[in-house]
């Protein structure tokens, strides 16, 4: 089980002293400094050797801003344009003398220039609506071995959508992908581990006064594979992590522009 902290500074004021509906609702955005200790979502070892990195680097985290709003934007437009480049309008398969035939008919070019300028058009309408959405998150940590750490990479989240919205709770639905690799040395032996994020993301939200508490669980989808065998040379040895995450943590605001998120994570459910 791992231990994660962050701390920093907001650039858009955050939340009341008594009250963590901002955190949910409201627009804002921090930089912070973080810390992951423990046997964290991206170490482990089956050898018999069980590591604790030091995860150390920068924090950016955003709720109703432009990065998460663009990127939501440009996959809502990419998906309209997708939708509507086919040039195939129908096929049918029939039989007639014995014989079997395939029938197929396309789009005329008039046809096609008014489907996509129509895919255009609503495709526009649901970005702009994206930009606007108060649902949405982002959340990038930059490791870093100069900070006094052993991980570096990267790992980001980007929520896009939210069910089961109340005043102080949401479901929060989105994407979340990384790449992390640690070198620690222990027994004489450099144990070097790397893990590959890429999947979906839950995050129940529930703001309890001053604290947003939340309990998100990383459907990571190589995590449901199986792992590529250990490689050993000479004194090091080099693990592949798979595991789907669990985390679960609370963040606040001190004084309207302090931020401080803590929280627990287990590699797997069951691992402890």
């Amino acid at each position: 089980m791992a231990f994660v902290c962050a701390w920093g500074l907001a650039w858009a004021q955050l939340a009341s002293a008594d009250d963590a509906r901002a955190l949910l609702n409201n627009y804002s955005m921090t930089t912070s400094l973080f810390f992951e200790g423990g046997v964290t979502d991206y170490s482990g070892f089956r050898n018999n050797y069980s590591i604790a990195p030091r995860g150390v680097g920068v924090r950016y985290t955003e709720r109703n801003g432009m990065i998460s709003g663009t990127i939501a934007a440009v996959i809502v437009m990419a998906a309209s344009v997708v939708s509507s480049v086919g040039t195939v309008k129908s096929t049918r398969e029939f039989d007639s003398g014995g014989y079997r035939y395939s029938e197929t008919t396309y789009y005329s070019q008039a046809e096609q220039d008014e489907r996509r300028e129509r895919a255009a058009n609503a495709g526009g309408a649901q970005a702009s609506a994206a930009i606007g959405s108060p649902t949405q998150s982002f959340d990038l940590q930059l490791f870093s071995r100069n900070m006094g750490g052993n991980a570096t990479g990267f790992m980001a989240k980007l929520m896009v959508f939210s069910f089961l919205q109340s005043e102080r709770s949401r479901l929060d639905v989105g994407l979340i992908f990384g790449k992390v690799s640690t070198a620690t040395d222990r027994d004489f032996k450099s144990l070097l581990t790397h893990a590959s994020t890429a999947g979906i993301a839950l995050r129940y939200n529930v703001a309890l006064g001053p604290v947003l508490t939340y309990a998100e669980f990383d459907a990571n989808w190589f995590g449901i594979q199986k792992p590529a065998t250990d490689v050993t040379s000479g004194n090091a040895l080099a693990h592949d992590v798979r595991n789907l995450p669990w985390h679960v943590g609370a963040s606040t605001a001190v004084f309207h522009r302090l931020f401080v998120d803590v929280a627990v994570t287990t590699p797997r459910l069951f691992s402890g």
